[in-house]
């Protein structure tokens, strides 16, 4: 069992993209399974293997399971490629390796595949208990990574989301989804873009058990998403509007202007683009 207030930042060795207080909440995650014993842990994107460390130290934590497809680019609801420099799985076993021990390094399986890769298991392998979805950051790919870990979750599991202001649709896609089937299912947004759906009965419990410090409140995280959405928008078209339409370029030119930017006009080249 991790005990609470154990596991902090300077613990998580290995280099990654996950800031501090989204690995609070992944830490706060681990210790609520783990105080209810022995649990199986499965990941869906694990580039250099930051949040799969860990699991793999912890005692009570039997498998862990990385499922990274690792193509060179993935796209992003923000309108834009992600570049993962053709980190493969042997790449970040050997990270690993410097932090973790041979023993509880040998908990560890890499599946060089998608999610789809899960309904293909044996049915008869033990359920997960808790999952992160850190792959493909689109709508589409997150609610697919959700549907096919639910066959292979523990009714009472609970499965985490990263970069909730990116793909909060698929959560909300993935409880109306729920609450249709009837399910008993809650959701918790939390600080750091990590949010959570915690299946079962307890499953408002759970979700109490993060507490108020690690929870921003779906308001909040409706908010951080528009703006994101917004923003990704602005940067896709703005400078293209306003390279072909004149009369957008000259308003904005103004507005620059007086607000005291130098502004250049574009070059024949990029006005032709």
């Amino acid at each position: 069992m991790v005990a609470q207030g154990v596991l902090g930042y300077d613990d998580f060795k290995v280099e990654g993209q996950m800031g501090s207080r989204a690995l609070k909440v992944l830490v706060r995650a681990q210790e609520i399974v783990s105080d209810r014993g022995s649990y199986r842990y499965v990941e869906i994107g694990s580039y250099l293997g930051r949040t799969l460390q860990p699991h793999l130290q912890d005692k009570d934590c039997k498998k862990v399971l990385s499922i990274d497809l690792r193509p060179d680019v993935t796209p992003d609801e923000r309108k834009m490629l992600r570049d993962y420099q053709g980190i493969t799985a042997e790449d970040m076993v050997t990270r690993l390796a410097e932090h973790v021990g041979t023993k509880d390094l040998g908990k560890l399986e890499t599946v060089t595949d998608t999610s789809g890769s899960l309904r293909t298991r044996s049915k008869r392998e033990a359920p997960f208990e808790l999952a992160l979805i850190d792959g493909e950051h689109t709508v589409t790919a997150a609610f697919c990574d959700f549907l096919n870990l639910l066959p292979r979750m523990r009714p009472n599991g609970m499965v985490l989301f990263d970069d909730t202001s990116v793909i909060l649709p698929a959560i909300q896609n993935a409880i109306a989804m729920l609450q249709a089937e009837g399910r008993p299912a809650a959701a918790f947004f939390g600080v750091g873009g990590i949010s959570a759906i915690a299946l079962g009965e307890g499953a408002e419990e759970t979700v109490d058990a993060f507490g108020p410090d690690l929870t921003i409140g779906l308001d909040k995280a409706f908010k951080r998403h528009r703006e994101r959405s917004i923003s990704a928008t602005i940067s896709t078209h703005l400078a293209r509007t306003l390279r072909h339409n004149p009369g957008n370029r000259r308003r904005a030119a103004k507005i620059l202007t007086e607000r005291g930017y130098r502004v250049t006009p574009p070059t024949e080249e990029q006005a032709a683009e």
